[in-house]
């Protein structure tokens, strides 16, 4: 049997709806979903106990339901059809599933992620004075150091960057985020420790840390590694497909 998707007035080939898949950029999502549709069956399968019980599907379903209830309270436009209300909670049944899946597969090895993340992830707030000659950015560095400007009021005068618009304030930020250098200099800093000029690309930079702020492995990073780890996995699950001819 040949199958074929008809919109409008036009016939696609289910050969030409893969095509398109591809040419939209939307047949990499598909598999994704595939992925993860597949990855939580095999799991649920293998444990149906622990993995995702009844109770826990009844617990999102009330949550969804008092959420809806309050929204109803104080209604924003018009209400949300049947089908809407049971895609929200498909979504969110979903999402609770792949939350428990993500800590059965990644769970255990969080801790060594994050011993080995720490570096990248401890943050910082710290002054920036970006300029592209190297004479003009030792005459501020001089002027800071001898305290006859502040720093907010130089950066924001001469410093070529959008950290003008704050004084030269950034942050709070993860290390992992800066430019390697600057993530260098400012990881072995001490509060108000002021870096003469430093070539940084095709800048002349002056630093100032003024607070660190090391991460701890609190509940929102747990989450924010689980989603890493579970990102890496499903690009490279993604990958793992193939287009044949079917008889």
């Amino acid at each position: 049997m040949t199958v074929a998707l008809k919109i409008g007035d036009r016939t696609f080939p289910s050969g030409e709806v893969l095509n398109l898949l591809k040419q939209y950029g939307l047949l990499q999502p598909l598999v994704k979903e595939i992925v993860i549709e597949q990855a939580l069956a095999a799991w649920i399968e293998e444990d149906k106990t622990m993995a995702w019980s009844p109770e826990d599907e009844a617990q999102v379903i009330q949550q969804f339901q008092t959420q809806q209830a309050m929204a109803a309270m104080a209604p924003q436009g018009p209400p949300p059809s049947v089908e809407a209300l049971e895609t929200q909670q498909k979504m969110l049944i979903k999402k609770a599933k792949l939350d428990k899946f993500k800590e059965w597969r990644w769970g255990n090895q969080l801790e060594s992620y994050y011993l080995k993340r720490k570096d990248r992830l401890d943050r910082v707030i710290y002054s920036l004075l970006r300029v592209k000659d190297a004479a003009i950015a030792q005459e501020l560095y001089f002027r800071l150091e001898s305290d006859e400007d502040k720093f907010t009021d130089l950066a924001t005068k001469y410093s070529k960057g959008p950290e003008a618009n704050t004084g030269g304030l950034i942050g709070p930020a993860d290390l992992g985020g800066c430019h390697p250098r600057l993530s260098e200099m400012l990881r072995v800093s001490k509060p108000d420790q002021l870096w003469p000029p430093t070539r940084v690309e095709d800048w002349w930079v002056i630093v100032r840390l003024e607070k660190f702020l090391p991460t701890q492995l609190d509940d929102a990073l747990r989450r924010r590694l689980l989603d890493e780890l579970f990102a890496k996995w499903l690009q490279d699950e993604s990958q793992q497909f193939e287009v044949i001819q079917a008889e």
